[in-house]
């Protein structure tokens, strides 16, 4: 972890712009969209337990929409991966507490 490459912490709001962007590509109801994010820490995710840890910024997010029934499905916990301002890991429709590996480096 010592020899990591983290990259440059993320410009909060390109982060957020960025976030929201994939988020109104992929959502049902993208106009009903509520999002609160943290800021970015120094980092790393992975997909799989068999899958490379990526170092970078990670983001947590609380994502909120409406569902095809026009209802809304609650918060639910999301992460990305930045390096610098790109967007490198995302988990959208997954539950971060689901499948995605990560945690914050003091």
């Amino acid at each position: 972890m010592t020899k990591a490459d983290f990259g440059e912490k993320p410009n909060s709001a390109t982060a957020t712009a960025t976030i929201t962007n994939y988020l109104e590509r992929t959502l049902i109801d993208p106009g009903s969209l509520r999002l609160r994010c943290a800021e970015a820490q120094k980092g790393w995710a992975r997909e799989l337990i068999s899958f490379p840890s990526r170092f970078g910024s990670v983001i947590y997010c609380e994502v909120n929409a409406k569902n095809r029934l026009g209802g809304y499905t609650g918060a639910k916990p999301h992460i990305y991966l930045f390096k610098g301002d790109n967007l490198v890991l995302k988990n959208s429709f997954v539950d971060a507490t689901k499948g995605y590996q990560y945690d914050f480096v003091q």
